[in-house]
């Protein structure tokens, strides 16, 4: 039903991650402000990333230069809000040099009007919620920090012009429903459906088998009812930011 499924970002480290932006910059600072040799070491490299590499910009307009060129007083990296956890937003230098696997596809896709449904598509969830929701890029482990790497966007663009729907699908709910269905009412019917712990439980043996499947009802008050309990689910869960009331 939503065919683009991406992976949160993957930091790979903690320092990068904060509660506030006074924060990274302090750490980026304290991590500028060291020798050139001695950075490898705090900055906690990986296979993936090294201080003594180039690697491309995130977004227009981000630096590039090895972490390790840096002059003590370089300016911090572009630092964003991130869905770090379920209902856990935190901050996030925002930079291909900090994190192993940045995502740039969500990055580019991201706006105001993006909404993310984070899940595990390729494991099973459990008992409770079978998804949970964030209104920033998520983090590898959002979904209630079990592991989960699978991120369902609302939108492929950030204009939100491109809906994230299989091709024909909401013209068959329209059909079906006697009116018109769009992408939102969709997405907040599966929300409404995933977020209620009493989806695992009634399908807890077919759950067995990932990844979660959504029924659609065919009847249209019912999926009304269900995509409006969805919606408040999901202003709710992004702090009032998203599907808000005019």
């Amino acid at each position: 039903m939503f065919p683009w499924q991406a992976s949160g970002v993957k930091v790979s480290r903690t320092w990068p991650i904060g509660e506030s932006n006074d924060v990274l910059v302090r750490r980026w600072r304290d991590l500028t402000g060291r020798p050139p040799e001695a950075r490898a070491e705090a900055f906690r490299e990986t296979s993936d990333r090294k201080v003594d590499r180039d690697y491309p910009a995130l977004t227009a307009g981000d630096a590039s230069d090895a972490i390790g060129t840096l002059e003590a007083d370089a300016p911090a990296p572009r630092i964003e809000p991130y869905g770090f956890r379920t209902l856990d937003r935190q901050w996030v230098m925002a930079d291909s040099r900090t994190g192993d696997r940045m995502r740039p596809e969500l990055w580019r896709a991201h706006s105001r009007e993006q909404v993310y449904i984070a899940s595990l598509l390729t494991g099973v969830p459990g008992a409770g919620p079978a998804a949970s929701a964030t209104a920033l890029v998520p983090d590898l482990h959002h979904f209630c920090g079990r592991g989960a790497k699978d991120v369902i966007p609302l939108w492929r663009d950030a204009d939100a012009t491109q809906p994230n729907v299989t091709g024909g699908l909401l013209e068959r709910i329209g059909e079906a429903h006697g009116g018109e269905a769009s992408a939102e009412r969709l997405f907040a019917y599966a929300y409404g459906v995933l977020a209620q712990p009493s989806y695992a439980e009634r399908f807890w043996d077919e759950l067995e088998q990932p990844p979660p499947r959504l029924p659609i009802a065919k009847d249209a008050a019912l999926f009304g009812r269900v995509a409006d309990l969805g919606e408040r689910l999901l202003w709710l869960h992004t702090y009032g930011e998203r599907f808000r009331d005019p």
